[in-house]
């Protein structure tokens, strides 16, 4: 006999964490077409053709750019559908797109190979591993979006690392395959098998609190029917009209700017300063495994302190950090750098998307997103960009740096000034 829907989801192991390591992973595979990850293709690819670094960054450019605008319908449809098939279908065509690379012989090709990859990282998996989690967690939201925030962190050191050794064993066209081999490989089956849109799909609630399916005439009902959200929820046409929005908006277009034009060139300012490829590789490891810790303790205290003071601070540490990157000139200053930047950069991360949950709540959180996204991926796809014409132009990233560094002092004296408090704000909307 077939199993009821509700029990196969029975039991006191709640399901979603389950839904949280399918992100991790998700996270994980994602590595292979972050900046960090490029970037150590950039010098080999450059070098072997010819390019400068600026036309390579426009790839990036232009896929994310067109990505952003790609996320607009897809943020509606994972609140409509979830995420499964969009991410499935992402992680196919990325794949795809990364074992290209290795067959390119002109800069046209390797454009369609990088403009597949960020349609996809910006275009749909990252809004929908950015979507998901909030909607299965409200009270363990902070430790939830860390863990699955997890897979993410810790590519962003190891994917490096791995191509950089790939590259150094083989070339950077063998390493390409083992990549895109790699990202089918442990994302289509988890994703097709155990993803599922939201809690209440399977008659669950958030957090795996227990539903309360008693009613007038004593019959049972679907969680779906009963739940009364412990979260205020907005549409994104409330939300449009609330100052808070458009300061978090900002917050995620100035940190993007910034963090997108460090991280595609961190490998390369590394090798220029005294770093060889494999101590570069190395500092790259440890700015990504030391988020591991920082994303889980941030990730606890959000659930007891202040989403928008945390984020307060972190924004000021990366600041520091990208001042740090400044004075690097040897591996343990790289290291130096590595563990304060990384700390904070993960935190920031983490932050940016426990504040639009925070304030917005997650029924609606698909479509807000996908309403930040195209400008967020704006900011995005100028980052790399700006930065390498910056070098092209002077030899060297120390101005590029020092804007950043101003950036992160405006974003700071915005979010202490103009974005009110969480407790603040939900209590003036509610008697408004």
């Amino acid at each position: 006999m077939k199993k009821s829907h509700k029990s196969l989801y029975s039991g006191n192991f709640y399901y979603g964490w389950v839904i949280v390591s399918v992100v991790a992973l998700s996270g994980l595979a994602s590595g292979t077409l972050i900046n960090p990850t490029i970037g150590v293709f950039l010098k080999p690819i450059t070098e072997e053709f010819g390019w400068t670094r600026s036309a390579v960054a426009l790839a990036v450019t232009v896929g994310t750019f067109v990505g952003g605008f790609v996320a607009i319908g897809v943020g509606r449809l994972i609140d409509r559908y979830g995420p499964k098939w969009i991410l499935t279908a992402a992680f196919i065509f990325a794949g795809s797109a990364i074992i290209y690379i290795g067959k390119i012989s002109n800069i046209v090709e390797l454009y369609v190979a990088i403009f597949t990859m960020r349609v996809a990282l910006q275009g749909a998996i990252n809004i929908s591993n950015q979507a998901v989690v909030p909607k299965w967690f409200v009270k363990q939201r902070g430790r939830a979006l860390a863990i699955s925030n997890l897979g993410m962190r810790v590519a962003s050191g190891v994917i490096p690392l791995i191509t950089q050794q790939l590259i150094l064993l083989s070339s950077w066209r063998s390493a390409s395959l083992v990549l895109g081999i790699g990202v089918w490989a442990i994302t289509i089956i988890p994703i097709t098998m155990w993803m599922r849109r939201r809690p209440e799909d399977i008659g669950l609630l958030p957090d795996g609190d227990k539903p309360d399916t008693s009613n007038d005439s004593g019959m049972n009902a679907d969680a779906s029917e009963v739940v009364t959200s412990p979260e205020r929820n907005y549409t994104l046409s409330e939300a449009l009209r609330s100052r808070p929005f458009w300061v978090i908006t900002a917050a995620f277009l100035l940190t993007n700017f910034v963090n997108t034009g460090v991280n595609f060139n961190l490998f390369a300012h590394l090798t220029d300063n005294n770093l060889s490829g494999s101590q570069a590789a190395i500092v790259l490891l440890v700015w990504g495994l030391i988020a591991i810790p920082s994303t889980l303790t941030l990730g606890l205290l959000a659930e007891r302190y202040s989403v928008r003071l945390l984020m307060i601070f972190l924004t000021m540490g990366v600041g520091a950090g990208i001042f740090l990157m400044l004075l690097v000139s040897g591996f343990f200053s790289g290291l130096i750098f590595a563990v304060f930047h990384g700390a904070c950069f993960a935190g920031l991360f983490l932050m940016l998307q426990l504040l639009v949950a925070d304030y917005y709540g997650s029924a609606s959180l698909g479509t807000i997103r996908g309403f930040i996204f195209p400008w967020q991926m704006v900011a995005n796809s100028v980052g790399p960009l700006a930065a390498t014409l910056v070098y092209d132009s002077t030899g060297s990233y120390s101005f590029i740096l020092t804007v950043y560094i101003v950036i992160h002092a405006i974003l700071t004296a915005a979010l202490i000034f103009a974005l009110p408090s969480r407790d603040s704000w939900l209590n003036s909307s509610e008697s408004s």
